[in-house]
Parts: C-alpha cells; sequence; structure tokens
C-alpha cells in the first residue's frame, strides 16, 4: 500500500445506530498505485521533449531509472509492484514517442507501429525497474 492511503468513507446502520468509520479497500489501494504510476510515467515521458538539458540525450534514460526505482522505493504492497512497472514503463514509452513525433500525417501509420513495438518493450523495462527499486527497499531499507 502506498504511504499516502485513500480512505473510503464507510457508513454502517445496525439496530438504528450509526457507525462512522474509515477502511482500506485493497482494490482501492491497487487502482490507486496503477493510476499515479501511469501518471508519473506519462509526466517524465514528456518532459524531456520539452527541456533543452535533456532533449535529444542519453540522460533522460538515467533519469527514467532514477524515477523508476523511487516509484518501487514509494510503494509498499508487493501486489501492486508489478503492474505499477508495467503502467509506468508503458506510459513513459507512448508519451515520450508522442510528444516527440514531429512528421507529416502521411508518417503516421509507421509511428503507429513503432508505438506498438516500443512501448511493451518500455513497459517490460518500466517493470524492472519499480521490481528493483521495491526489492532494495525490502532488502535494504
Amino acid at each position: 500500500m502506498y504511504r499516502l492511503v485513500v480512505y473510503e468513507l464507510v457508513f454502517f446502520c445496525r439496530c438504528g445506530s450509526t457507525r462512522l468509520y474509515w477502511r482500506t479497500s485493497v482494490h482501492t489501494v491497487f487502482v490507486f498505485s496503477i493510476v499515479v504510476s501511469a501518471s508519473v510515467g506519462a509526466a517524465f515521458g514528456a518532459f524531456p521533449n520539452y527541456v533543452a538539458l535533456l532533449h535529444s540525450s542519453w540522460s533522460n534514460l538515467l533519469l527514467w531509472a532514477v524515477i523508476g526505482l523511487l516509484l518501487g522505493l514509494y510503494i509498499d504492497d508487493r501486489t501492486c509492484v508489478k503492474s505499477s512497472g508495467i503502467s509506468y514503463g508503458f506510459f513513459l514509452t507512448l508519451t515520450f514517442l508522442i510528444s516527440g513525433f514531429h512528421s507529416s500525417t502521411d508518417k503516421i501509420w509507421a509511428f503507429a507501429l513503432l508505438c506498438v513495438v516500443l512501448s511493451p518493450i518500455g513497459a517490460l523495462c518500466g517493470a524492472c525497474l519499480v521490481f528493483m527499486g521495491n526489492w532494495i527497499k525490502r532488502k535494504f531499507v
């Protein structure tokens, strides 16, 4: 589970009295981890195309690796690691490719094929990075 836990407000009516308590849903935390990972991947995928320091350089791979490791350090629940890494890598690769596309409309089909081929590879790399970050957390922290 993330340290920032998403709570659901649950009301129970029993014997005419209303009790109010907080409960954490496992499904809510799972979906929240995927959404956060996809958002981080999309943000840092588009970021290097608009910053002159990281544009067309190998330093953005280092940045993406550090962010993937930090994301793995941040995840507490081991069941969310694989899906969070896949969503991080997929959206990172896809938004990087889309934000860097500056060609004519006749090249869109070839570009779409490139996205279909490279996005699963990015998802695999993202899953490995997030898993390594989570492994480092479990082993040393």
